[in-house]
This record gives C-alpha cells, structure tokens and sequence, in this order.
C-alpha cells in the first residue's frame, strides 16, 4: 500500500479542523473569549474607533449665558492598530510514511500537532484580552533561588503559572513591556509546577539572559511590547497621567477615557465589593452586564453568597454549544452575571458592559493559506508544516461604561 502523499494529509488536516470547529475551539475554555462581540473585517492599516466623551456646554437657565458659555462636544477617536499572534505545526516525513496509507494513524499524528498549536494560540488571544499590550505574562519574585542557578523561581503571583508551559522561550525585562526595552538573551523552561506557582529553567537562568534579577517581567520570546492592547490597557489599575494611548491623551478625563475604578471598601466581603463598584458605575450611565474573576476569586464569591447563590447557565455568543456557568448579582440597571475565567488575574474584576468591546481581526483566527496552500514543505528540515494566527486587536467605544476593581 502506498504511503499518504501530501494532497491526501492536507485534506485530512482541512476535514479535522474546518473554520467552523476552530471557532469553537478558541472560545470553549475562555468565558471572555467566548462572550465578547466578534468581527472579522479590520481592513485597512488602522481603525478610528471615535467617541463623545463631553456633551456641549451651551446650557443655563439664562438663554444669554448658554449662548456665551457654549463649547462643542469633546470627541477622541482611539487610532487602533492591529496586533500579529502566530503558532506553528509540523509533522515529519518518517511520521508521514509510517502511516502507510492508513488514515486513522495520520489523523492522531495531525491532531496532537495541529490541535495543539491551535490550543497555544488560543491561551495567546485569552492571556492577552486581559493583559496590556506590554506582553508580560509573570513577574518574578524572589523565593531564595539566585539567578545563577535553574531556580526553581517564583511568580508574584503564583496563579499566572497558567500561562507558562514547559519548554516555552521567555524573556525578561526590568519594565511591563509598556515602556522599556526587553533584555538581551532568552531562556527555556524545564519544569513548570503548578501547585507552587513556579518553574525551573533548563540552564541557569542568568546563563541564558546575563542581567537577569529576580525582580524581572517574563515575556514570551518576541512577545515584548507588541501585544494585543487587552483589559488592562483599556482600563488601567492606576489612571493614565501621561503618554497617548493609540492617539488619545485619557489625562483629559480618565474616567471617560480610561474606564472607572471605583472606591471600595478594603476587606468587604467580595459581593459587596462587586455591588460598590456596580453602584458607582450607573452615576457613569453605564449598564454593566458581566463580570469577569479568576477562578480563585469566583469561588470565594460562591462561598461568600451561601444560601444567597444563583448559578445561570450562559452561552457563548456565537454558539449554543458553549456555555459557562455564571453566578448572577443584583445591580442598580439590573441582574449582572459573575463569569469564571482562569486568564483574569486574581485580585482583579473587570466590570463590564459587553456591547461596548469588539475583538476586530483581519479575517478569521485560524490557518493563514491565502495561497490555497495550507500545508508548507519545510525549506531547511524534513517536515511539513501548518502556520495558523490572526491579526487584530481588542477596541473598546466606551471605556467609562466598564470598570477595573482590585479585590
């Protein structure tokens, strides 16, 4: 029997990962992903995403003085360009020929490979909807390990571990990526324990990146400042006071550009926390529907509402055949839901109001064949390969309608 040929693989691949299935495959494990508004056609080098954030000031109960005071409106287009997210699959000619024209053997082969870069790039798009554009994925912090030895090495926060994989290249730097320049030299990752929130660089880790400190940020290799402007870009912790964020100076009214972060009660129980914060943002005019936590911080809401607790079954947004449980809260413009999603960073809820955010790519997530070839030979090494990515950027038309609240 002969040996699958490349026309024959290729079709396999296409039959084990139409478009259709890959949509869902991005957004099953991420409640964000799965609930925010999608589109397809950020064309063009860039987007005006334009608002009011002022109405006119034309008006007094004497005509004569809103005639002399009036101003137009204050409007700000945010100038949103596109980010690039890729992930790689290969599969080698031995692998090929072992198949022996078997379909069932090549199908398992291309599974575990292509499923499992679509999987990198779907962790990619869910991390970066909650992070800023800087890359940063961890920051480390010092657990007695020096830089001169494979550590183990510890997380500020221990729950980012999620984000690192064993045998992932990382970088670091001094800064957030935000600001800054990324330090020279990489490393890789041996072991990840998760349990512990840290991992174990296969050389020492000074070895590999010469100015490593136990302070650094942790990036992807090459992720460093060019990543997709998430949650935390569009409503920072901490009001913006400088720099123009895609075009628009947010020091002239922070709430309005930058989103709302409201004053809570340190120590509250985490429901009363939430309905603060919820209470503050409707002066805003806003209508928060969602809020998302982290897995940690959901729980401990589940605990703390007791006999209190409503769990409502949600569906993704563009299918039926996803959903996530949500713990429903009641707020001043009405019920809001509570979402779980292991990528929002503990300590922190994002307040939302979900028809204001759009996650805008240039054509679909998935394989990039525009050349009809979805399957490469490769030029240096005896594989094939599939590249998959997307190009796009999180956009928000109305910062002061959502709100950041540190737990």
């Amino acid at each position: 029997m002969a040996a699958m040929n490349q026309s024959a693989i290729d079709k396999i691949a296409k039959d084990l990962y139409p478009q259709d299935d890959i949509n869902k495959l991005v957004i099953e494990k991420s409640a964000l992903l799965g609930m925010i508004k999608k589109r397809q056609d950020f064309v063009g080098r860039r987007q005006v995403v334009g608002l009011r954030f002022a109405t006119p000031s034309g008006r007094s109960s004497v005509l004569q003085n809103a005639i002399t005071n009036q101003n137009p409106s204050k409007l700000e287009g945010f100038y949103v360009t596109r980010i690039k997210d890729y992930a790689v699959a290969s599969i080698d000619t031995e692998t090929i020929r072992s198949a022996d024209g078997k379909k069932g053997s090549i199908v398992e082969a291309l599974d575990l490979e292509i499923g499992g870069a679509l999987e990198a790039l779907r962790r990619s798009m869910a991390i970066s909807l909650f992070r800023n554009q800087g890359g940063s994925i961890g920051k480390l912090v010092d657990i007695g390990n020096a830089v001169t030895t494979t550590g183990p090495f510890g997380l500020a926060v221990p729950e980012d571990i999620s984000n690192f994989e064993q045998g992932m290249t990382i970088q670091l730097a001094v800064t957030d990526g935000t600001t800054g320049a990324v330090k020279p030299g990489t490393a890789v990752i041996a072991k990840v324990d998760r349990n512990l929130g840290q991992f174990t660089t296969a050389a020492n880790l000074s070895t590999g990146i010469g100015t490593a400190a136990l302070t650094d940020y942790v990036f992807y290799d090459g992720d460093f400042g060019v990543r997709m402007a998430g949650l935390a870009a569009w409503i920072p912790q901490v009001a913006p006071t400088t720099a123009l964020f895609f075009g628009v100076d947010r020091t002239q009214d922070p709430e309005r550009l930058a989103g709302v972060r409201p004053t809570v009660t340190s120590g509250a129980p985490i429901e009363i926390v939430l309905q603060q914060a919820l209470g503050q943002m409707a002066r805003n005019m806003s209508e928060p529907d969602t809020i998302f936590l982290n897995p940690t911080d959901w729980m401990q809401l589940v605990v703390s509402l007791g006999s209190k607790l409503v769990i409502q079954k949600v569906h993704a947004r563009d299918t039926a055949d996803i959903s996530f449980d949500a713990v429903v809260i009641a707020g001043p413009k009405g019920m809001v839901k509570v979402l779980s999603d292991p990528n929002c960073p503990k300590g922190i809820a994002y307040v939302l109001q979900m028809d204001t955010w759009c996650l805008w790519t240039l054509g679909p997530v998935g394989f990039l064949d525009e050349d009809g070839l979805r399957m490469l030979r490769g030029a240096t090494s005896d594989d094939y390969t599939w590249r998959m990515g997307y190009y796009g950027n999180l956009v928000c038309d109305a910062p002061g309608w959502n709100a950041v609240v540190t737990l």
